[in-house]
């Protein structure tokens, strides 16, 4: 089994590269002051063969027993958990070929199908695999469907029928006998439902029977997925959603114009919505009144718009299995409520109350009511007095409170709406904040000051308040009343008395407390939001500004539950517990403006944006960490021992449920010398500030992930040797006393060699000493003419900047002489340098029996109609210089752009072809088309590719090979048609590793330049392996040094290089 893991070890990987293991520094990202924080701003995240997984092409994907994700491939499968990748291919035992299925039985065993390799069973312990083929007297080795039954029994679907196999028989389900199946699902009573290619739907029912469900021609074609759930069957069909229910089939429409969408995946969610997997992206049907059909696609960050498979994992979180890579959506932890009457709705106040409904007050739409299973909607035509929500309270009698524009009223525990006014003796409106004190009286808040109302007493103004405007109200544990006023500060009454907090001689700066902006944590502690002057904190007389971690001063909301305070703000919502602080905001929430928050039931936290409402549901999968290195060591045994106390340099390494280090928080404490855990936002941690005595220190670290939970400590001891006793030699050189003596015996004996060598020893050094002074004489005419050798934007060109792509240059080469090539990875990795050195390669090639002739095509921006022209012209400008004799007749010449076709340029080349090979024989020849930005074909019409595999699958491919090279290239959608099914062998261009990218950054400047190693390891750590990153700031690092008339390379320039590179980028 091969494993992948997100994040090289760069710190073990240089300790090989360096001789002396302490001359380099690790990355620091150092903690602000009082809390460093993690950020949540992304509801995807995808996964590609750069990522850890086999293949790009992913045909389905499984949640197993134990939490892990298999995902099947091409090739074999990928198994992914708590953020590592691990595969399975023909080598370890799994059948060759593509898996199109994968399920697990109650043993623990799991099934992969195989489009041509059959069935294959791995165990528990994770044995691979025993296999079933036609030869064990399977029905078809393409199987497509496995649904397992009891422990270890499982039903095949395959390309030729039905199966069961149980205590190692096959037996065939004759009622399918020869029928292709392509799915198989199973109901809560029982019922198995099977799915085949042309020929209905059939079902097995509790006498074992086998029947076929009514026809229709809803069913007559392609039936892909099955999902059944209350009495009705969902089918995915090759033309859209259909359901059965009481001997019916009916259509269900998923957009205006869904004919010829293809189905391939259902799958229902906890709130009773559908996930429909289709061939233009994936659908959802949240299936309550008044919500639309919401449709995620590429454009919005799911890798591919062709999903095959899908699944949730334990966090909640979907995953969709594409033609294009795995894309990890969280929109069903971070639920946009699309509940027309919310849509696009200011949320001003939020409650759930204590029967677990949660009432959503909005700025002009009324009130919300989820009950947990249905929605409801109140305005002023059901009984409010109008639209404008502000608060919310459920009192001790359960009667939710509602403050409005124009007053306050309340829902009764029998049903209906009470309102008072200022008919009834209210003070000022709109309400803004309400509250019940201990005598169960309640208090108002309004612009116009405050009132408290009783049943015996009703509706009196507070003249303390008199024309205050009152934003926030909270009831303390000490039982006294908060009042937060919009320009006036701060108010407490306790026991009959009042204090204006705004007038005492320790009171903060701020004057305008926001709207929901009071709560009191459980240290009693109290959190006061402000419009003018941020958040601050109040606990035993003294106040605090306490602004580190919000995404803005500009305070919306505060609250406090769940053991952490809750702050909306005009840049997002944080959270923090005391111990860490992360920020939500971007795709997350519909809008960064959050004007409240509120608990919701089974944990969920309810949060009320400028434009909309989320439920955001946590999920309880922690995360995992380990030291991995300290000063560059790895622990034995938990071990790191120190030859001095110099810590310098920690390195973690962790994972979570989404594979993802961006929302993973790192608190590290080491005892005895921290008082508190030090935290930070990435796993290399510098220690620069920190000299160890003598002896044994525990190094603790934690992960924490987004929704705050925190992983078991990871623990490492660190041993600090005691300093040797030395012996003072003349001159002052120390040398250790337990050395000294054996070295001084041996001395002598030594003596006369060492006269001998005398000679020797300084012709050495005379040696030495002109190197030296060589390199001066470089480094001063360096200096004098500014020479830098890096390059950012242009592809490599030099051979001797060309790096760490050498064996994969060779690989590419032996393949072509019968291959073709596609070549993928992100942008800016360097395939157009690969592709350039790959000619010179050619053009080169000293090969005894074959003529090779690169050709390259830059296809950036080539419009479909024009392909084929650019092809011939890029082929007719370089094959032109061979052909001595009279040029043959082309069509190329007479055809204009748009009208040359695909036979246009098959007739061409043939005739090119035939004339060099004349030129070059008795070798044969081979035309190379070097097809650098290949996505564009992704753009083309079907009919684009059939025509350009026609061309690749001719008697001409003898004589013409490719190397296509392309970010993410469309690999055929598991459709013949496609040039690239089964034509073209594919090969990663993966990041370079640690020491690839330390080549990459002092070969260019060896003997002039050198870098130090805390510039080094910076660079390397931040550029992630991108070879046109790490050019960028080899260029920019050295460009700083030389204005300094350095020769070193610091860890300021890189530093500095780094600030560069950032701010051309957000600009």
């Amino acid at each position: 089994m091969s494993t992948s893991t997100p994040t090289p070890n760069v710190l073990r990987r240089l300790a090989r590269l360096w001789a002396l293991p302490l001359c380099c520094l690790c990355l620091l990202l150092w903690p602000a002051a009082g809390l460093a924080q993690g950020g949540s701003t992304s509801l995807w995240q995808t996964y590609t063969v750069n990522d850890g997984l086999l293949s790009s092409n992913v045909s389905a994907v499984f949640l197993a027993q134990d939490g892990a994700l298999w995902f099947g491939a091409e090739n074999g499968v990928s198994r992914f958990r708590d953020g590592v990748w691990q595969s399975l291919t023909a080598k370890d035992g799994l059948p060759a070929g593509r898996v199109r299925t994968i399920q697990q039985t109650a043993d623990g065993a799991i099934w992969f199908g195989g489009e041509t390799g059959g069935l294959a069973r791995r165990t528990a312990d994770g044995v691979c695999c025993q296999t079933w083929t036609t030869a064990h007297g399977l029905a078809s080795n393409d199987v497509r469907a496995i649904l397992p039954d009891g422990d270890q029994a499982v039903w095949v679907g395959t390309a030729a029928g039905l199966m069961r196999l149980e205590a190692g028989r096959l037996t065939r389900v004759d009622a399918l006998a020869g029928k292709p199946i392509w799915t198989l699902a199973r109901g809560a009573d029982g019922v198995i439902w099977a799915a085949t290619a042309g020929q209905g739907v059939w079902s097995r029912g509790r006498d074992g029977n086998w029947r076929a469900l009514e026809s229709s021609p809803l069913v007559s074609g392609q039936v892909f997925a099955l999902w059944a759930e209350n009495g009705r069957l969902w089918v995915g069909t090759e033309n859209g959603l259909a359901y059965y229910a009481h001997g019916v089939w009916t259509r269900q429409p998923l957009q205006e114009n869904d004919t010829g969408v293809w189905v391939f995946a259902i799958l229902g969610d906890a709130d009773g919505g559908l996930w429909v997997g289709t061939s233009a992206g994936c659908f959802w049907d949240a299936r309550q009144p008044g919500w639309p059909v919401a449709v995620l696609r590429a454009r919005a960050g799911l890798a591919g718009d062709y999903v095959r498979g899908m699944t949730f994992d334990r966090s909640g979180a979907l995953w969709l299995a594409t033609s294009a890579g795995v894309s990890r959506y969280a929109g069903a932890i971070w639920k946009t409520v699309r509940y027309e009457p919310l849509a696009e709705q200011r949320i001003n106040a939020l409650l759930t109350d204590r029967s677990g409904r949660t009432w959503v007050g909005t700025e002009r739409n009324g009130l919300a009511l989820w009950d947990g299973a249905r929605w409801s909607h109140f305005t002023r035509a059901s009984g409010l007095p109008d639209n404008r929500i502000l608060a919310l309270l459920e009192d001790d009698r359960g009667r939710i409170w509602v403050g409005a524009g124009t007053g306050v009223g309340y829902w009764t525990t029998a049903g209906g709406w009470r309102f008072i006014g200022p008919a009834d003796g209210l003070v000022g409106v709109p309400v803004t904040a309400i509250a019940q004190d201990s005598a169960g009286r309640l208090w108002f808040g309004s612009f116009m000051g405050a009132n408290r109302w009783s049943e015996t007493g009703g509706m009196e103004p507070v003249p303390e308040l008199a024309g205050k405007r009152i934003n926030a109200i909270l009831r303390s544990r000490d039982a006294a009343l908060w009042f937060g006023a919009h320009n006036d500060g701060l108010f407490r009454y306790a026991e009959g008395r009042w204090q204006s907090i705004a007038t005492t001689k320790d009171a903060p700066a701020f004057k305008s407390v926001t709207l929901n902006g009071i709560a009191q944590d459980r240290d009693g502690a109290l959190w006061v939001g402000t419009y003018d002057q941020g958040l601050w904190r109040y606990a035993a007389g003294q106040w605090q500004s306490v602004d580190s971690g919000l995404a803005s001063s500009l305070v919306l909301a505060v609250s406090y539950f769940g053991d952490s305070l809750w702050v909306g703000s005009a840049g997002g919502l944080t959270r923090t517990d005391g111990r860490s602080t992360q920020l939500y905001t971007g795709s997350v929430l519909p809008n960064a403006q959050v004007y409240a928050v509120a608990p919701g039931k089974d944990g969920a936290v309810w949060i009320g944006a400028a434009s909309g409402l989320v439920r955001y549901t946590p999920d309880k999968v922690t995360p995992w960490v380990k030291v991995a290195s300290v000063n560059l060591l790895e622990p034995r045994e938990g071990i790191v021992s120190l030859a001095d106390g110099d810590l310098r340099a920690v390195r973690l390494a962790a994972g979570d449920a989404s594979g993802s280090l961006n929302d993973i928080v790192f608190l590290v404490q080491l005892e005895g010398v921290d008082e508190r855990p030090r935290i930070y936002a990435d796993p290399l941690i510098a220690y620069s500030d920190v000299q160890l005595q003598p002896g044994k220190y525990t190094l603790r670290a934690w992960a924490r992930d987004a929704a705050f939970n925190y992983s078991a400590p990871a623990e490492a001891t660190i041993v600090v040797a005691p300093p040797q006793r030395h012996v003072v030699l003349p001159g002052g050189r120390r040398v250790p006393a337990d050395s000294f003596y054996p070295i001084l015996a041996l001395s002598i004996l030594a003596l006369g060699g060492l006269a001998a060598a005398g000679g020797a020893e300084w012709r050495s050094r005379a040696r030495e000493r002109r190197r030296r002074g060589e390199e001066t004489m470089r480094q001063r005419e360096a200096l004098a003419r500014h020479f830098n050798p890096y390059i950012s934007g242009e592809p490599v060109r030099e051979p001797e900047m060309f790096f760490a792509r050498d064996e994969l240059l060779r690989k590419i080469l032996n393949a072509l002489h019968q291959n073709s090539i596609m070549i993928h990875g992100e942008r800016r990795m360097g395939k157009t340098s690969l592709l350039y050195q790959l000619a010179q390669q050619l053009r080169q090639a000293e090969d005894p029996e074959w003529v090779f002739v690169p050709v390259s095509v830059d296809l950036e921006g080539t419009a479909q109609d024009r392909f084929f022209y650019l092809l011939m012209e890029a082929t007719w400008s370089v094959l032109r210089a061979f052909l001595t004799e009279a040029p043959p007749d082309l069509r190329f010449s007479r055809e204009s752009p748009a009208e040359y076709t695909d036979r246009d340029f098959a007739a061409d080349l043939r005739l090119l072809l035939d004339a060099l090979k004349a030129v070059v024989a008795p070798r044969n020849v081979r035309v190379i088309l070097l097809m650098d930005e290949m996505d564009v074909i992704n753009g083309y019409e079907t009919l684009v590719q059939q025509q350009l595999r026609r061309i690749f699958m001719s008697p001409l491919a003898q004589n013409l090979g490719a190397v296509v090279a392309g970010v993410q290239i469309s690999k055929a959608w598991d459709r013949i048609e496609s040039p690239w099914y089964n034509l073209f062998n594919e090969i990663a261009l993966d990041p370079f590793n640690a020491e690839q990218a330390a080549q990459l950054l002092m070969e260019p400047v060896a003997g002039v330049y050198e870098w130090d190693s805390a510039a080094l390891e910076f660079v390397v750590a931040h550029a992630q392996g991108r070879p046109h990153r790490l050019q960028q700031y080899g260029l920019e690092a050295v460009n700083h040094m030389l204005a300094e008339g350095r020769v070193r390379i610091t860890e300021a320039d890189v530093r500095a290089a780094h600030e560069t590179i950032e701010r051309a980028r957000t600009e």
